[in-house]
C-alpha cells in the first residue's frame, strides 16, 4: 500500500515530538538521578559522612551568609570518592549551570581555596546529602566550597524554593569585573538623594530595617543596569534551573517589585560593599571584598 508523504512526514513529526518529550522528561529526572546513584554507590563509611537530617530551618540557614560550615559537618570531601563517583559531580554540577556557567565554576574550581586558601584541588569540595534520596519524600543535596555552592530540594513543596546558588571567587579579576562593572556605574548614576535614601553603612545586617530604593522610582537607565545584572546572574543558570526559577520571580512580581540596597559604596575598585536586589520572594546579592567576591541567588526561602 503506497502511504501519502504527507501522512509519513506527519508520523516522523509525532515520532520525533514523542522522543523530545521523553528526552525533556529524562533530562528533568537526570540530577535526581545522578545524586541517587551516586548515594546509593557511596561506601557506608563515607556515606555516614555525607548524610545529615533533613531540616529546612538548617538547610535554609547553611549557606548564609555565604555556604560552607554548618555546626553538623560539611559533608564528605570528593577527594574521598572514587574517580568515577568523582565524575558523577562533575556532571552533577553542570546540571546546574549553562556553557558559560559551567566555564565560570571550573574557573572558580581552579582558584586557591581549602583552608588557608593554599589548595588548588579543584576536588577538594564538599558534596553532602539531607535525608536519603527517596522518591515522594524531603531530601536534598548540597555540592559546595566557600566560592561555590549549589542545593538542590526535592519532595514536597520543593518546587517553591530555588537555590541558594552561590558563584564567588578568590580572584575577582577577569572572574566578576563584568558584575563589577554594572554595581559600580549603578551606584555612579545615583543623585544625592537618591545616594542618600539608598547606601547604608557595611557592617548592616542585610534584611533589617534598612535604606532601600524601589525599582519603579529608578531612571529608566538605572533599571536597565538593575535588570542586566540580575539577567548577568540568570545567564550561568542551566536551561532547568532557569525554569525551576521562572515561576518562583513571576509570582513574586518579578524585578520590577524589587528594591535595591547598598551597604558600603563602591567608588574604588577593590572597596568593600554588598548590593542587593530583591523583592518578598526572590534575593541576589553581591558581597564584594577586594579578592574575595561572594555573590547568592535565591527564591521563596
Amino acid at each position: 500500500m503506497n502511504i501519502p508523504r504527507w501522512v509519513k512526514l506527519w508520523g516522523a513529526a509525532v515520532a520525533l515530538l514523542a522522543l523530545a518529550a521523553v528526552g525533556v522528561h529524562a533530562q528533568g529526572r537526570s540530577e535526581a538521578g545522578i545524586a541517587a546513584r551516586l548515594f546509593r554507590g557511596l561506601t557506608d563509611a563515607v556515606r555516614e559522612k555525607a548524610l545529615a537530617k533533613y531540616d529546612d530551618k538548617q538547610v535554609m540557614q547553611a549557606e548564609r551568609p555565604f555556604p560552607g560550615g554548618d555546626q553538623d559537618g560539611r559533608g564528605v570531601l570528593l577527594t574521598e570518592l572514587t574517580d568515577e563517583q568523582r565524575g558523577a559531580v562533575d556532571e552533577l554540577l553542570n546540571t546546574f549551570f549553562s556553557p558559560a556557567g559551567q566555564e565560570k565554576a571550573a574557573l572558580i574550581r581552579r582558584q586557591p581555596h581549602g583552608p588557608g586558601n593554599r589548595s588548588m584541588d579543584p576536588y577538594l569540595w564538599y558534596i553532602k546529602y539531607y535525608n536519603e534520596p527517596a522518591r515522594g519524600e524531603n531530601w536534598a543535596f548540597r555540592i559546595e566550597e566557600h566560592h561555590l555552592s549549589v542545593i538542590q530540594r526535592y519532595g514536597p513543596g520543593s518546587e517553591a524554593t530555588f537555590g541558594p546558588i552561590q558563584l564567588g571567587a578568590n580572584t575577582p579579576r577577569d572572574t566578576w569585573d563584568n558584575e563589577l562593572a554594572i554595581v559600580r556605574q549603578l551606584h555612579q548614576s545615583l543623585s544625592d538623594a537618591q545616594r542618600m535614601g539608598v547606601v547604608n553603612p557595611i557592617d548592616a545586617m542585610p534584611g533589617a530595617e534598612v535604606k532601600s530604593l524601589t525599582y519603579a522610582s529608578l531612571t529608566d537607565a538605572q533599571k536597565a543596569l538593575a535588570r542586566q545584572l540580575w539577567e548577568a546572574r540568570v545567564a550561568m543558570l542551566s536551561d532547568s534551573q532557569r525554569e525551576r526559577l521562572a515561576p518562583l520571580v513571576e509570582r513574586s512580581g518579578g524585578i520590577a517589585s524589587a528594591k535595591i540596597a547598598f551597604y558600603g559604596e563602591p567608588r574604588e575598585y577593590g572597596d568593600r560593599f554588598v548590593f542587593s536586589l530583591a523583592n518578598e520572594g526572590v534575593y541576589l546579592n553581591v558581597d564584594w571584598r577586594s579578592s574575595h567576591p561572594h555573590s547568592i541567588i535565591r527564591a521563596g526561602l
